[in-house]
């Protein structure tokens, strides 16, 4: 294979040539087919790709083709490479090749050569797209931005470029080698073009201009002479991407040009390339005042990877500002818009139909799609009720398939300082969790941050702050707006807008809308006779806000009017639903629409991949607000009845509607007087739609939002049983969101008179509360009158209440009274049929059984029940079966172990189970050191999801640290004080349920502090005190002990040595069986202690010890103790003449690999 431009030899699967970049073209050996690139076999004959004679290389071939040509050069190098070091040039200039390739390969064209610092680049050769010049002038527009950036990093701030693009027919020679690919006028009209344009800037023919100039900005550049043509030349300077592929979603109003933002943009496209590359997720948080340029910077990523010519998927949502609590809004919109669907008009039939179509494309397994086409229902109004974890394992999935292996995925999240907590959850989880290209961005204001702190910590995530503009750059952007402001009038502009470029578009807006400035078709230009003092009236208004109602207050009574009716809505808004609440025919509310838009108020939406496709929406929020707030409240109270009145109808096919109504409702009812014979149909109206709030948030599992829907329906609602009813609901939302007091304040709000199965619902919630405040009894107390009437109540019911009794008898210590009642859970659960249910009463069954000394029964029911809830996908039930699973086998087979707590973690990593990843996490890690995986940790895997729980839970964030200071111990560091520093008073006040964490913060103290020997023997009596039971988990403790006792070993002095035979000494006379890790580790110890005295020492009952640990070590899993004992016996053998049987060497290669 030989490259066709420079003939040198590429290495094999190379795309393009490492010498000259040309693209490459292989070909089969067998039958001269060409390929792929990474293709292992031929398409043609199957031959594989390196096998067969080498064929001759095929002729070159001549053709005639429309090409586009770039050619670029460097301005200033020639200078700078006087002033430097040849190699530092060489260096630079290797850097800049790379970043032309790297942007060129990006828009689909081809390197032809390089000229000393200039570029030639071509499309259209050797294959052409439609869109092909559009492609080679983005390409330039991204050269001179990437130079300049790339000179500013390298301490080269001079250094920019010139780029010229020609289009133009060319002869082209196919399969060329060492010769150009592309000759003929157009290459030397693009060099010539590049030498006119000024530095930084990319000048074009007007043939290119002609092709571009829907998607590309454009001022003349003048005529000028070019040497070789007869005629002077007409060209333009291209000055921005101004919408997608063939101007799609190109802004018909006033967009200003983007200014002041270049490092911002540069960075949204160095982190899309991050994640292209890396394969996995990223997050961006753009931050800023309204106004400030957070949206535009989300326009410019679209316009940006549109025109790249790899598939991006994209996606971008809104979070509403009207409709609090629509829970996963913005990810409901993104399915919608790639599945092509409109709530407002399609009903719910042909939603799912259209989903079933769209997972047919995406997912090849049967299996998966009837799996996940309900989970994503939910999602278009569906009110299944899955588990969160189930619903974020499937919402996950679908990206991934949406990716199909490798394409990139964008979604972009607009006003994101009003989403819910779901959908940020969901945003945290499927940015660390995606194993695939993903970039996702948040557009929010500054109190996002202030409520999720730890969007800015997040690892994979990285904010940007947008600040106003410098005066400067606001002058530059209002005389971009308007060809001649005067520079009186433009500096106070400039003052008064304190760097809001929004303040800069609205006054221009409001110049238009006054006749103070006309656009010609090229430029805007003030009018003819316009005096100057008017315009400083113009701008005289000091807030933006005042601005925007000041051109309100000029509009036509009834587009006012109707801009008001449509700020009821929302900030987007169909013209159908205008009509409905306006009560004018749509004819009108069309008409009228039409003019808002010529002004610049509204807009129609033509990005197909918005949300809002195809309706009208306020061109910024703060139109939208100003329009609200100059309305009386009893025109807003009229209007509010209206629009929930006409979105009752929609939201049958439109869950998330369901939230906007509830709200349209509650804002009436405020605005209402209270002695409006309206005010009790009203409140029973609110409080029906709170309720399906509720109910739709909770099968979306967002707990916090139901809660909240919940506990205001509970403010408007009579006594009764439905009232009972909600307390019920809004209590157990409360605790599934982990709001214990809140949920056991709930509870207790029922009555005597209340349904028995209601009341047995809420002990059970106030008893669950108890035994996470670590109050057993009291839940029982809690329980107890009604563990004698399971009969009357429901299963569900019953089976829940007999799971939280068991589970409180287990902690109090009484296994045997706990298991009965497991067993009737298990059946009551059985006659649910709810796997979930079923999977909660398998484990806790289990778990019972296992420790009434019946423990090969409690493994067999965990191994069912792990196969029960895989086969069922009960997610969270399964978790935390895996880890009970794990637990039983820690001490007896570690790898089994590990095994099972891997598994536990990649369901809590895909559910964003944040406890449950952090609990696995730790006793994962804890196994991985036992088995020798030292550097295989798991924390930087998952730390993204639990980072939350060691921030904000002090005792587990000083676990955290304890592991990594563990691991640097068992790699020799040091043991200094600043490797683990730590409160000892936190250690002190820790539970019971904690002991095995804190004996662990407490030997890597004891460690640091020489407080060892005293640590040893603790833990040694831990060891045979803290033996399994319901309740702790103690399966460190035999790991523990051994370490403490090898590095007293280790440190070797008369009273370490003392210590440590004690610890040994106080294990080996523990009454009762001892697992196998600690008659594994006794034996290796034992022998290990006995060396370290060898006058006196029985060697025959080392070796014997020895020779039985190494085995046991081996079967239970601890490599590096297995390695220690083969050193041990090795180096013994061969003290005393004998061969060392190979252990040393093995124990060499286990060393090896560990350290």
């Amino acid at each position: 294979m030989t490259c066709p431009s420079c003939g040198s030899t590429p290495p094999p699967l190379a795309r393009f040539c490492p010498e000259c970049g040309a693209a490459v073209l292989r070909r089969c050996l067998s039958c001269g087919a060409a390929l792929g690139a990474g293709h292992r076999f031929c398409a043609s004959c199957g031959a594989r790709a390196e096998d067969g004679p080498e064929q001759e290389p095929q002729p070159a071939q001549s053709e005639r083709r429309v090409s586009s040509v770039l050619f670029g050069d460097l301005v200033g190098f020639t200078a700078l490479s006087e002033s430097r070091d040849p190699e530092e040039v060489r260096e630079l200039l290797s850097g800049y090749f790379d970043r032309c390739r790297d942007v060129v390969a990006r828009y689909g064209g081809t390197i032809e050569k390089f000229i000393g610092d200039a570029v030639m680049a071509v499309w259209g050769v050797p294959v052409a797209h439609e869109d092909d010049a559009e492609r080679a002038v983005r390409a330039g527009l991204d050269l001179v931005e990437v130079v300049t950036a790339f000179g500013e990093r390298a301490a080269v701030p001079d250094l920019s470029m010139r780029v010229g693009v020609v289009t133009s027919e060319v002869a082209v020679t196919l399969g060329a080698t060492q010769q150009g690919m592309v000759a003929g006028d157009a290459v030397n009209t693009a060099a010539r073009v590049q030498a006119k344009a000024e530095p930084g800037e990319v000048w074009v023919d007007e043939q290119t201009r002609a092709l571009t100039a829907a998607a590309i900005g454009y001022e003349p550049a003048g005529s000028h002479a070019l040497k070789g043509k007869t005629e002077p030349v007409v060209l333009h300077r291209a000055t921005a991407v101004m919408g997608g592929v063939g101007g799609e979603g190109r802004e018909l109003g006033v967009e200003a040009p983007l200014v002041g933002r270049r490092r911002e943009l540069g960075l949204l496209k160095d982190l899309y390339q991050a994640a292209s590359e890396d394969g996995r997720g990223r997050l961006l948080v753009v931050t800023g005042a309204p106004g400030v340029g957070k949206t535009r910077l989300g326009w410019e990523l679209q316009k940006y990877t549109d025109g790249l010519s790899a598939v991006v998927w994209w996606h971008w949502g809104r979070c509403p500002a009207y409709g609090d609590g629509i829970a996963y809004s913005a990810l409901s919109a993104a399915l919608r818009r790639r599945i092509g669907v409109d709530e407002t008009t399609e009903q719910a039939p042909v939603q799912r139909e259209r989903l079933r179509r769209h997972l047919a494309e995406i997912v090849p397994d049967a299996a998966e799609r009837d799996w996940l086409e309900p989970r994503l229902s939910v999602l278009l109004g569906g009110e299944d009720g899955f588990g969160r974890e189930d619903l974020f394992t499937a919402w996950l999935t679908w990206f991934e398939r949406i990716s199909r292996g490798g394409d990139p995925v964008v979604w972009v999240i607009d006003d994101a300082h009003h989403a819910d907590d779901g959908l940020l959850d969901f945003v945290e989880h499927l940015v660390g969790a995606a194993r695939f290209p993903l970039l996702l961005v948040l557009l929010a204001r500054e109190e996002l941050l202030e409520r999720r702190p730890r969007l800015a910590a997040s690892r994979r995530g990285t904010v940007i702050g947008l600040e106003g503009l410098r005066p400067e750059t606001m002058a530059q952007l209002l005389d971009a707006l308007v060809v001649d402001l005067p520079p009186r009038v433009r500096d106070q502009l400039v003052e008064v807008a304190e760097g809001v470029p929004l303040y800069a578009v609205e006054t221009v807006r409001a110049l238009l809308d006054r006749g103070m400035v006309v656009d010609d078709g090229s430029h805007r230009r003030l009018a003819p006779g316009v005096d100057a003092a008017r315009l400083v009236e113009v701008g005289a208004p000091t807030s933006l806000q005042m601005l925007i109602a000041s051109r309100l207050d000029a509009l036509p009574a009834d587009q006012r009017e109707l801009l008001q009716h449509a700020s009821v809505l929302g900030n987007s808004f169909t013209l159908g639903g205008l009509a409905a609440v306006s009560g004018r025919s749509p004819r009108q509310v069309a008409d009228t629409a039409e003019a808002l838009a010529g002004r610049d108020l509204i807009a129609r939406v033509a990005d197909r991949f918005s949300p809002d496709f195809g309706r009208y929406a306020f061109v910024q929020a703060l139109v939208r607000q100003v329009a609200y707030r100059t309305q009386s409240k009893q025109a807003r109270l009229i209007r509010h009845l209206a629009a929930a009145d006409y979105l009752k109808t929609q939201a049958e096919t439109s869950g998330e509607l369901v939230a906007v109504v509830a709200q349209h409702l509650g804002d009436a009812r405020e605005l209402m007087a209270a002695g409006d014979p309206r005010a009790a149909a009203l409140t029973d109206d609110l409080v029906e739609w709170l309720v399906r709030s509720g109910q739709r948030a909770a099968s979306l599992g967002v707990p916090g939002e139901a809660s909240s829907f919940y506990v205001q329906a509970l403010a408007h609602a009579p006594d009764g049983p439905a009232r009972a009813r909600l307390t019920v609901l809004a209590a157990q939302a409360a605790l599934d969101a982990g709001h214990w007091d809140q949920a056991s304040a709930l509870s207790s709000g029922l009555h005597e008179s209340d349904p028995v199965d209601l009341r047995a619902q809420a002990a059970t919630i106030r008893a669950t509360t108890h035994r996470l405040h670590g109050r057993p009894a009291d839940g029982q107390r809690e329980l107890a009158p009604f563990l004698e009437r399971t009969g009357e109540l429901s299963a569900a019911t019953a089976s829940g209440l007999l799971r939280i009794a068991a589970r409180a008898d287990g902690e109090l210590g009484d296994v045997v009274h706990g298991r009965p009642l497991a067993e009737e859970g298990l059946r009551r659960a059985e006659e649910t049929g709810d796997p979930v249910l079923i999977g909660w009463a398998l484990n806790d069954l289990a778990v019972l059984i296992f420790f009434t000394d019946l423990q090969r029964v409690g493994v067999a029911i965990l191994d069912g029940a792990i196969a029960y809830c895989s086969e069922h996908r009960a997610t969270g039930p399964l978790v935390a079966v895996l880890f009970n699973r794990a637990i039983a086998s820690f001490t007896r087979d570690v790898r089994e172990a590990l095994r099972f707590y891997e598994r536990a973690l990649e369901l809590s990593r895909q559910a964003a189970d944040a406890w449950s990843a952090w609990l696995t996490t730790a006793s994962l890690s804890v196994a991985r050191i036992i088995t020798g995986r030292w550097d295989d940790d798991a924390n930087d895997e998952t730390a993204w999801l639990y980072e939350a729980v060691t921030a904000e839970n002090a005792f587990f964030g000083a676990l955290h640290d304890a592991l990594g200071a563990l691991r640097a111990l068992l790699r020799g560091e040091p043991p200094t004080e600043d490797l683990f520093p730590v409160d000892e008073a936190l250690l002190d006040a820790a539970g019971p349920d904690t002991v095995q964490e804190v004996a662990l913060m407490r030997l890597v103290r004891g460690r640091i502090t020489g407080r060892l020997p005293e640590t040893a023997l603790r833990l040694a009596e831990q060891t045979v005190s803290e033996r399994e039971q319901y309740g702790s988990t103690v399966e460190w403790f035999p790991f523990l002990w051994s370490t403490a006792v090898d590095w007293l070993i280790e440190a070797g002095t008369p009273e370490d040595l003392a210590a440590a035979r004690q610890a040994v000494e106080i294990v080996a006379a523990g009454p009762g069986r001892r697992p196998p890790a600690v008659e594994a580790e006794l034996l290796r110890l034992r022998a290990t202690l006995a060396l370290a005295d060898s006058a006196t020492a029985d060697l025959e009952a080392v070796e014997r010890d020895l020779r039985q640990a190494i085995p046991a070590l081996e079967a239970y899993g601890a490599e590096p103790d297995r390695a220690r004992a083969q050193a041990l016996l090795g180096r013994l053998l061969r003290e005393h003449g004998r061969a060392d049987e190979g252990l040393l060497a093995e124990a060499g290669e286990t060393f090896a690999r560990i350290a």
